[in-house]
């Protein structure tokens, strides 16, 4: 049930000063159900008037429509209609008109969306490299100890103990200064990924309710056209 206050203290969309219309001088009731209308007397001093068949009577209580002609006191007279036209008008009270959708313009998304796919491909390459790298530390021990191996020869040094021990000496220093770098480069590596989820994570999210995007494909947040939270309009300049 809605109601609008008819008076000098009521909530009607125009004022009233005439000095005979009490403060809360009648009642306009709308049930929403049943979309009947109904004045009401609030217990005026001056009277509520209704103009049926051209004739002003005094009601307590009476059914009305948007063409219903009322006067309070002996002079202040108006429509029924006159009071639904600023509450949206169509012979009933309606709900206060809804606030427009705003739009806010996401091209800065379809930036961060292509930055983290393209440092995210860098890294994972890089990853490879390294896992690679590791691989060939088998083989490159074992090039290091051929080498050893044939360095005695090349230098005429048959059966010297310490160009013997060369070929295992290099294998080694060749296997841990590989191992040395594969580890402080995957470290890194994996301190970048970290970052560059991070970093995404934070940006690619609604510019308006901050709701986070992460996992959907720019095309598609731009053809839903519109946050699945807060309702924001998305839209791209010059798109």
């Amino acid at each position: 049930m809605r109601q609008i206050i008819i008076g000098k203290e009521g909530n009607q969309p125009f004022a009233i000063t005439d000095s005979y219309v009490s403060r809360r001088h009648a009642i306009l009731s709308y049930d929403e159900a049943t979309r009947i209308m109904t004045l009401t007397d609030n217990k005026s001093s001056n009277g509520t008037y209704v103009n049926l068949g051209g004739v002003f009577q005094r009601i307590e209580q009476c059914r009305v429509d948007a063409n219903t002609v009322v006067r309070l006191g002996p002079n202040f007279t108006f429509m029924i209609g006159q009071l639904l036209k600023s509450q949206g008008g169509g012979g009933g009270v309606s709900k206060p008109p809804q606030k427009k959708p705003e739009k806010v313009d996401i091209s800065h998304l379809r930036w961060v969306a292509e930055n983290y796919e393209t440092t995210k491909l860098k890294l994972e390459r890089k990853q490879a490299t390294i896992n690679s790298l590791r691989m060939l530390t088998i083989a490159g021990s074992l090039i290091g100890s051929v080498i050893g191996a044939a360095l005695p020869r090349i230098l005429n040094e048959e059966g010297n103990p310490l160009y013997s021990a060369i070929g295992p000496v290099v294998a080694i220093v060749f296997l841990i200064g590989l191992l040395l770098y594969c580890g402080k480069a995957g470290r890194e590596v994996i301190v970048k990924k970290n970052q560059n989820e991070k970093e995404y994570k934070i940006s690619y999210c609604c510019p308006k309710c901050h709701a986070p995007l992460a996992g959907q494909v720019f095309e598609n947040v731009l053809a839903a056209g519109k946050c699945p939270k807060c309702k924001t309009e998305y839209y791209v300049k010059n798109n």
